[in-house]
């Protein structure tokens, strides 16, 4: 399955192949694409680390897309934490045997989340790939003139992180 974010834009033809290619692997769970700020050509999530004084933080945000990385390893496709869900691809068995997304817990926030780390939790990897690159736009769907669903959002939001600190805070602790 392809969970795939209204904001998206491709930039290479060959993306979703790429990314087919790589989750047919045994131990593979879950594969991501590298996404970039459309306007800028800036890494926008190249995979998460978790905690760091939140619940994931996108390494390399803002670096230019051709960014090396320390010892090249965002030139390689390489086993990251979590992927953000813009862009997920899963083995569609996995996905309900993991329980989909979870909408009860995580409205609004860290859902995508969620699931990489049930991913990793079966022992399974959760890959990157910086041969797989597309345009997020980000947030192209989030009604930013209505203040009420706003406020109703940050509520959500705070709530969603409460209860992703309190399932995950054992790997939030020390980033696997």
């Amino acid at each position: 399955l392809l969970l795939l974010n209204n904001d998206i834009e491709c930039i290479e033809k060959n993306w979703l192949s790429e990314l087919m290619q790589l989750a047919q692997g045994e131990n593979v769970g879950l594969v991501g694409a590298r996404l970039i700020f459309p306007y800028s050509n800036k890494i926008q999530h190249a995979g998460e680390v978790l905690g760091m004084g939140q619940l994931a933080a996108s390494v390399y945000i803002g670096a230019p897309e051709h960014t090396k990385g320390a010892q090249n390893h965002l030139q390689v496709t390489r086993e990251v934490s979590a992927i953000i869900g813009a862009c997920q691809l899963i083995k569609k068995d996995l996905f309900f045997e993991l329980g989909m997304l979870d909408e009860g817990d995580f409205k609004v926030v860290a859902n995508d989340i969620d699931l990489c780390l049930k991913v990793r939790a079966k022992n399974l990897l959760v890959l990157q790939t910086p041969f797989a690159k597309l345009w997020h736009h980000g947030s192209a769907s989030f009604n930013a003139n209505n203040a009420e669903a706003r406020a109703q959002s940050l509520f959500t939001m705070s709530k969603d992180r409460r209860a992703f600190i309190q399932k995950w805070k054992h790997v939030l602790i020390n980033d696997p």
